[in-house]
């Protein structure tokens, strides 16, 4: 149980709510929030690499931050693509597929999760 995230948006009070839930869960020292830019092209932090890394946003977004998304998970980590919907999914999923392997789309709806772990270099 010594996990640690990092946390980051483009809305300052969706970062504060963010340190303010992990506060109220106890993970403070466990959870980083930080505010970013649209066009952030490295995490702030000391943290670059994640086992797991997860984006909850539309598909321009999922597709404009593919590289800062694909370099943050470390080799054989996985990652979650959400807030893509599920006509867009493959697009998606092919922007993804030459960094990630047994890439799946699952839908609920008009959403797609995309899932896939990073190949080894």
């Amino acid at each position: 149980r010594g996990g640690r995230a990092v946390c980051t948006d483009i809305d300052e009070v969706a970062v504060e709510s963010s340190r303010t839930n992990a506060e109220l869960n106890g993970l403070q020292g466990r959870v980083e929030s930080h505010l970013v830019g649209a066009e952030a092209s490295e995490l702030p932090g000391e943290l670059r690499e994640f086992d797991v890394v997860v984006a909850n946003v539309l598909k321009g977004v999922v597709l404009d931050l593919r590289g800062l998304l694909t370099q943050s998970v470390r080799a054989g980590g996985r990652i979650g693509l959400s807030g893509v919907l599920s006509s867009q999914a493959d697009e998606v999923t092919a922007a993804y597929a030459e960094d990630f392997e047994d890439l799946a789309v699952t839908t609920v709806g008009e959403w797609a999760l995309i899932t896939g772990t990073k190949r080894a270099v």
